[in-house]
């Protein structure tokens, strides 16, 4: 009985890198050992070669043209069509590829295991050029850029199968910052007999590829719903319920009830909370339905996250409402795609719409309420999280529409007003408590609320229950 062959679609932006020996044997070996059938897909032709070309076609490796595909739109319909047409694996030949493609294979073939080919790295040049290179000011820009770039790369990773590297020293780089995605290392090829054991390595690591399990953690979510500049009706009213929201172990209310404040109603909510996370929502958000599945990814991804927050700022750009559904699927389809792999370090927590674990909650307890407005309790947990060694990312490609930020509207029975008295209070009762370490933070959170805040509305968020 014939054993069925396995189908691969190599993603390549750069023909190129088939002048890599690496790479190339990695072709070689998986087209000789008659167990695959191996499709090119060249994503950028302006990069052809018909050297390369060549070279491609000796190894009986058919090339999919993409070329007079009638445009943009239907190239890009032409690769969703392409990618979702059964393959067993699908490999990336570097990072880049990898960054813009994988939402097409996570949408539109799930099923197919994904390898990402690194050959060369920021991490490369930042290693070695560390040990010798002088503190210059143009090191630091350089070593600032590559570090930044390397925070950029990581994240794609977690959404990986397995991970293909030479052997270099930047490897352990990639480790600490990815701990739960399966890596190969080979040796650099040096002589025939090495290259002999290379063969063998790359026949017993693609024989072996299954589909890793995702660092999504499926144990429940309490739903903590924050009265927010917006009753809470409103929340219930633009979800149709709390089951809009997938996953949602329990759901409960917190309202401001006799002055209560807004860090006073989080409180409550960490201290009933008996689920592993907890998901902290104002009233005034919406929460498109996919955005809790993607905090949580990025949660599972290190044990040093200890808070994910999707983004609600768009800056200049202005989402359609969620009301016109259309409209707003293209806009989260192309938001999603856009800031894919996009997680950025935050300074701190600035709005009440995040998901915390619970052995965070254990180790630091509760905000501290001798501060009357949410967005400085917040900051000053999100200090105390620093200090204890944990991180905050924000995943822009989870989006949540803020409804005071984009509709500039208050609906009667929710708050909406900025109580400068108790703000000026939290700014001084927070410098005496961390002295200059916050002053830092203080002046980025007021210049973000200048730049954010819509005509006709002084604050937009942290006055939860003022």
């Amino acid at each position: 009985m014939a054993v069925r062959k396995k189908k691969i679609l190599l993603l390549a932006s750069h023909l190129r890198k088939w002048d890599d020996d690496y790479f190339a044997l990695i072709m070689k070996t998986l087209v000789s050992s008659r167990d695959y059938i191996v499709e090119f897909l060249p994503i950028h032709t302006m990069f052809a070669d018909k050297r390369i070309i060549e070279k491609i076609k000796s190894m009986r490796i058919r090339i999919i043209d993409l070329r007079n595909q009638g445009g943009d739109a239907k190239g890009i319909n032409r690769i969703e069509e392409i990618i979702g047409s059964g393959y067993d694996i699908i490999f990336f030949e570097n990072y880049y590829t990898a960054k813009y493609y994988l939402p097409y294979v996570l949408e539109y073939s799930p099923q197919s295991v994904t390898v990402v080919y690194n050959d060369k790295s920021h991490y490369l040049a930042y290693l070695k050029l560390s040990g010798s290179a002088s503190s210059s000011a143009f090191y630091s820009m350089l070593t600032t850029g590559i570090e930044s770039a390397r925070n950029l790369e990581i994240p794609i990773y977690n959404y990986t199968d397995m991970l293909i590297f030479k052997d270099e020293d930047w490897l352990p780089a990639v480790l600490d910052e990815a701990p739960f995605v399966p890596f190969v290392r080979f040796p650099l090829l040096r002589g025939r007999k090495n290259e002999r054991e290379a063969e063998r390595k790359i026949k017993a690591v693609f024989s072996g590829l299954r589909k890793r399990k995702k660092p999504v953690k499926k144990k429940g979510v309490s739903l903590a719903l924050i009265e927010n500049g917006l009753p809470v009706s409103h929340f219930y009213d633009i979800h149709r319920g709390s089951s809009r929201i997938p996953n949602i172990k329990e759901t409960r209310e917190y309202r401001s009830v006799n002055g209560g404040t807004g860090a006073e109603l989080i409180n409550e909510a960490m201290k009933n909370c008996s689920s592993e996370y907890l998901f902290i929502i104002g009233s005034n958000y919406y929460i498109p339905k996919e955005t809790l599945k993607k905090l949580m990814f990025c949660m599972g991804t290190h044990p040093d996250i200890a808070v994910s927050v999707p983004i609600a700022d768009l800056s200049s750009v202005v989402p359609p409402h969620y009301s016109n559904r259309e409209n707003f699927s293209i806009f989260m389809k192309k938001h999603s795609a856009a800031n894919f792999g996009e997680w950025e370090d935050l300074k701190y927590i600035s709005f009440p719409c995040f998901i915390i674990c619970n052995r965070i909650r254990e180790r630091l307890g509760i905000l501290d309420e001798r501060f009357k407005t949410v967005e400085t309790a917040l900051l000053d947990y999100s200090l105390r999280m620093f200090q204890a060694g944990y991180r905050i990312k924000m995943m822009k490609e989870a989006f949540v529409y803020d409804d005071l930020i984009f509709s500039g509207s208050v609906i009667p029975g929710g708050s909406n007003h900025h109580v400068c008295g108790k703000a000026d209070r939290d700014k001084y009762l927070l410098l005496e408590k961390w002295g200059k370490k916050s002053a830092v933070f203080l002046e980025s959170l007021d210049e973000k609320k200048a730049a954010a805040s819509p005509q006709g509305i002084e604050d937009h968020g942290g006055t939860a229950g003022e």
